[in-house]
Order: C-alpha cells, then structure tokens, then sequence
C-alpha cells in the first residue's frame, strides 16, 4: 500500500482512506501507510466494544511504527430521541477523553445520500449531518495547522 500511494505523498494536505469496521489485512497495511487514525464509533454496545478490540490491535501497530498515532474518536449516530446513545457517549468521554470528538447527529439523509451517489454535503446541505461534519473537518484542519506551529 505504501508503494502504491507513494506518488501521493506531499501532494495533497490529506489522504483520508477509509475502511471497513475490523481488523484484517487492508487495515494492516492502512495503518503501515497512515500517520494519524480517526475512528468513527457507532453510539450502540457493539460497536463500543469494537473500538476497544481495534485499540488493542492498533497498540501492536504502535510498536512498530511509532509514528502512527490516534488522534480522533468520532461518535456517530447521536440519536437525541432515545436514551442509549447519550449512554454510551458518556462513556466514551469517560475512556478516551483526550480523543473524543462532538457526535455527529443522527439524520436519514446520512443513509440517503450515497444511494443518489451525493455526499450529505450535495444530498443535505442544510442538515444537521452536514454541519456536524463541517464542523469535524474544521476541528481536523485546525487541530493539524496548531500542530505545524
């Protein structure tokens, strides 16, 4: 992955990759290849036990490549109109407080968008999905200018 990527490299400020959920060879290389992990956490139980399993795995990605570090936790699928999802967020903030991000409202529009093939931004501009995600890419841009100071 490194090799095939390579020609990236300095071109462009980010190159986000994303992946399935799991631990299985293509997040094996992605992480040889990254510097930096977001990981998105689904506000349910399996999902939150999921987390601490890639932890895990990603802590023996560590040992060998030092560079590679975690630097956002994005709940996802904020569901105000029941109660687990401020629950489990709560424990989020509890575990990993130093990499927790705001959630990102839940919004049918998130599961509409790519069956039109539309970004939420195209699909929903004015949802609160998109704001949501504007406001994490501001944090992301942000947090990385800070830390070239």
């Amino acid at each position: 992955m490194s090799e095939a990527l390579s020609g990236l490299d300095g071109r462009y400020d980010y190159v986000i990759i994303d992946t399935a959920p799991g631990w299985d060879q293509l997040i094996v290389n992605v992480l040889f290849y990254a510097t930096e992990v977001l990981v998105p956490v689904a506000l349910e139980v399996m999902p939150l036990q999921g987390l601490a399993e890639f932890m895990k795995s990603l802590g023996s990605i560590q040992k060998y490549r030092k560079e590679i570090v975690l630097k956002y936790i994005v709940p996802t699928f904020m569901d105000t109109r029941v109660k687990g999802p401020e629950t489990i967020y709560s424990q989020l903030k509890k575990l990993y407080p130093e990499y927790i991000c705001t959630p990102i409202r839940y919004s049918e529009s998130l599961s509409d968008a790519p069956s039109y093939g539309k970004s939420i931004f195209e699909f929903a501009p004015g949802s609160t999905a998109s704001a949501d995600y504007r406001e994490l890419v501001k944090k992301v841009t942000q947090d990385n200018k800070a830390d070239l100071l």
